[in-house]
Order: structure tokens, then sequence, then C-alpha cells
């Protein structure tokens, strides 16, 4: 298995350098160990989702990662730097590489006869791999943002025998490293709607994935390796877990500290006079669990610092760690970066750093953006000569392309970005990643056509899946287009529906569970006194 090479050529000036295939799948897995040890709100969510506690699921999850490569056993794959496999194994035999890697990798577990082989040491039993690594094998292997493509053909058209019994040897080496808990998993996998649980969670570990893939990819911190000595346990603990834990903090991708719970008027001073919606959203009880909030009033009452101040203290409730704004044009993005640079620091605790990122397709003529991205170090003092960089930040790893933009703290952007998370699209996965930890929040929800709406629908059906809040805004929405915003919030977080009946304006809803008495509230606002008449609903 150390006769496979995993990267080759990622070092300027040493084309001929190559990292062995078992060191960088390590690297991978190491990389997710990292960020699920220092991202305790993720792995909550990974626990929530997978409906496991974190003891039984963490070596899973280390296994599953260090598994996404597996294809790259494929001769078809490895004739691909044709000097290495020609040193390695003589004449090279199976050239036809019709079939990309990540895919490669599933077929080795979709072929009947080679998971005989792979699980011929009786470690896992067939029916366990049927019931449950079947649904997560298909989420890891799809780590180039696509899932694999599912094919008929044997795995013997692209893996040579010898390979296939060195990719058995690898699995029952990491088996042995990570060690996961299987009579754990086989008492779980007893339960069906557990088992159907999977298939819904397996997006979350297919984003996962593909971040783990992207920095434990970066060769300027992980290092070629083709030193075949080393044992697999020397390697991670030497050389993979060291390198994750650097590429982990130099990405800025752990979620700031937030503050403690602020006032309005501390996070938005120039407030002399809050608007009855203002008022509400600083006194309105928050239940601690995911919840959508629908904000119906006039131009000019307040809204954007409303949600601002709701997204505040969801996240001071620790339900979420970061905001995306979502709106419809450019224009309305940059705008609405411009006024979020200005407050989003306070949500923050004293001396964090949280990225604010903006992300549309025409990002790059923003200057003050431009002047924010910097290199990321987490006890950098000095910001530069630059003033902007002060107070608007974003990691240049966050920056460098679009698709990372919804893993920043604070994101501001066109809707869809956001929508690109639940459409066939390329790293939609990554997406809805990147908003598991946020407070979505929708501007000007009104001005969307019939197929965009439909579209939100969705998204705030998964987002509400994975344990999300969401805010809309809108000054003319109507009433069943609120119900059908409340209807798929409900779906997804799996609470009771029910059907709205206030249809008063302004209006403030609040969607949320009470497993007591199982109702949903309506607030309409009255502007006279400042106050909310409640409608159970």
């Amino acid at each position: 298995m150390y006769q496979y090479w995993g990267k080759a050529g990622l070092v300027d000036g040493q084309g001929n350098s190559y990292h062995l295939l078992p060191y960088h799948c390590l690297d991978v897995a190491a990389v997710g160990c990292v960020l699920l040890e220092q991202h305790p709100f993720l792995m909550g969510r990974f626990e929530q989702l997978f409906d496991l506690p974190k003891a039984t699921l963490v070596p899973w999850l280390k296994m599953l990662l260090a598994l996404h490569d597996c294809g790259k056993f494929a001769e078809s794959f490895q004739q691909l730097k044709p000097e290495l496999r020609q040193t390695w194994w003589g004449e090279i035999t199976k050239t036809n590489y019709d079939i990309r890697h990540d895919s490669l990798g599933f077929i080795l577990w979709h072929d009947q006869t080679a998971i005989r082989q792979l699980l011929s040491a009786d470690i896992i039993d067939s029916s366990l791999y049927r019931k449950v690594l079947k649904t997560w094998l298909q989420a890891v292997t799809g780590h180039h943002g696509l899932p694999p493509k599912i094919s008929s053909v044997s795995a013997k058209t692209y893996f040579k025998p010898c390979d296939l019994a060195n990719a058995a040897e690898f699995f029952n080496a990491i088996h042995a490293l990570f060690a996961p808990d299987i009579p754990a998993l086989v008492e779980r996998a007893i339960d069906e709607d557990w088992q159907d649980k999977q298939c819904s969670a397996s997006w979350l570990l297919a984003g996962f994935t593909v971040l783990c893939d992207w920095l434990g990819s970066d060769s300027a911190k992980f290092e070629p390796c083709s030193d075949e000595s080393l044992s697999l346990d020397d390697y991670w603990q030497q050389y993979a877990l060291p390198s994750a834990t650097r590429a982990v903090q130099n990405a800025g991708l752990l979620p700031a500290q937030s503050a403690s719970k602020q006032s309005l008027q501390h996070l938005f001073p120039y407030l002399k006079n809050p608007t009855p919606l203002q008022v509400q959203a600083e006194s309105l009880p928050l239940p601690q669990k995911p919840q959508l909030l629908i904000l119906e009033d006039v131009t000019g009452a307040g809204k954007t610092e409303a949600a601002m101040m709701f997204a505040h203290r969801l996240i001071s409730q620790n339900l979420a760690q970061g905001v995306f704004i979502g709106l419809p044009t450019m224009a309305t993005a940059n705008a609405m970066y411009e006024r979020v640079a200005e407050c989003y620091l306070k949500i923050y605790a004293d001396k964090e750093k949280p990225s604010l990122i903006l992300a549309h397709g025409a990002r790059h003529l923003s200057e003050k953006f431009q002047q924010s991205i910097m290199e990321y170090t987490a006890k950098d003092k000095a910001y530069g000569q630059k003033e902007a960089t002060a107070s608007v930040q974003c990691s240049r790893w966050l920056s460098d392309h679009r698709k990372k933009a919804l893993l920043a703290d604070v994101g501001i952007g066109t809707i869809d970005q956001a929508l690109l998370s639940i459409l066939p699209a390329k790293h939609q996965s990554l997406r809805l990643l990147g908003l598991a930890n946020k407070v979505l929040i929708v501007d000007e929800v009104h001005a969307y056509d019939a197929y965009m709406n439909r579209l939100l629908q969705r998204l705030l059906e998964f987002h509400a899946f994975l344990g999300g809040s969401a805010i809309l805004l809108s000054a003319t929405l109507p009433f069943k287009m609120r119900q059908d915003f409340v209807k798929a919030f409900q779906r997804g977080a799996d609470y009771t529906e029910c059907c709205l009946q206030q249809s008063g304006y302004p209006l403030l809803t609040s969607v949320h569970d009470k497993k007591s008495s199982k109702y949903r509230e309506a607030f309409q606002i009255n502007k006279m006194n400042n106050t909310l008449q409640c409608a159970l609903q």
C-alpha cells in the first residue's frame, strides 16, 4: 500500500516530488479530526444529524475521511504518473482512465467481488455495509463536489488484483489505527428510521469531506512525503495532526467567539428612537431551538437593524455562530456589505477577528472588500497600514473562491449564492455545510418570482433540517407566500405544521416548536404603544 502515490508534482521546481497515497488520506482525516475537535458547534451538528454520540461517531468519521481517495489505488489512475507506477509495479496494462478516481472509489465499494475482498477479514459484516456504510462512503468518495457516478462496471476493469489486495490492506490498517466501535453501530443500524436518517445526514458529510480534502491537499501545509518506512501511526502523530492543526488555523475556519447579549443602542449607536419593530427585536423572547422569523413592515421601519439584532441574540444563545444575508441584486448586496461592515464586530467578543465576506460575481469591483482580504494569523496584532483591514477583514483562503464564501463568519451576497446549496450544482454540499452554523437572513423576499420562491422554500427546509434559524424580511409579503415559507421550515425542522391565521400589517411572525402545546405565534405590531398583540395559531 506504500507503493501508490496520492499527490504528485506538488511543489514548484520539484516536478518529480510525490506524496504517498496512505499519507495523503491520513492528512485529510487529520483535518477532519482537528476541525471537529476545535469546532464544538459543528461537532454538535454531526452528533444531532447522525444521532450518534461523539465517542462513537468521530472514529468512524476519521476512517471514512481516510477512505475518500481509495479510488486512487486503481492502476488506471496510478498510470497517470507512469514513471512511478513502472518503478513500483513494472508493466502498465490498465491505461483507460475514463472514470475519475472519486467514482472509482465508490465502484470499489459497489462491486460485490471487491467488497468481499475488502471485508475478507470479517472486520465488518456486509449487512452493516449495506445498511449504513454504503451511504456514508458514497458521500465521502464524492469529494470533488459531485456525487460519484454509480456504475455496474466491474472493479477489475480499473483495479488489478494487487491493487484490490493493497486497498484491502489499507482499509484494515486504518481500521486498526482508528478502531471504530462496530458493535455500537450494528446495534444502531437495527432501527430502519435511523438508517433513513443517514441519507439526509450524508449531505453534511459530503460537504465536510470536500472541505477537509481542500485543506489536506495544500502542499504548503502538508509537505510531500515519500518515506515508505513510516508506520501509519507514526505519520498520523508526527506529521498529519500537527500539519492539520496549522492548516485549519491559517485558513480562518474556526468561528469567532460571540459576544454576550448587547443592547440595540450598542450595536447601532445612531438609533436614538428605535422603531416598534426594532424594540421587539431586542425584547421578544427567543426559545432555545431553531426558529423562523418573518419581519413585515414598511420601507424605513428598520428591518435590517431588527434582523441583525435577532441574529445577534440567536448567536449569543449559541443557536448559531454567524450570519449570511442574501439579497436580490449585486447593488443591494454591496450596499448591505457597507452597512454591516460598521457593526458586525460588535456581535463577537473583543479581540476576535471574524471574517466578513462579499459573495457575488462582481465582488472584485468592491474596493473595501479587496482591502479587507488578508492572510489570517491567530496572533496577528498588526493589521497593516490600511485602516480598513483593522475593522473589516477576511481570510485570504476563504476569499479566493466564491464556493468558500459561506464558510466565513459573516457573509453578504446575492441570494443565488445560498440557493446553489440546494441545486444540482458542483460543491453544493460545501455551501450547505457553510450555512449549517449561520442565521440565514433573506431580504426583500417579495421580490422573487414563483421559481425562485420554490427554491427558497427548499433552502429553508434544508437549513431547518441542519438545525439552522432563518429571518425573512419584506415590505409586502402575500399571505400565501408567508404560509409556504412557514410550512417549508416546519417540514425541515420536523415541527408540527399549522395554518397561520394572522394577516395584519405590519407583522412579526415567529415560528418555533413548543412541545407542550404545539403552537406557533404571530404578532401584529401596534405602532401606538410599541407592543405586540399575540395571536395563537
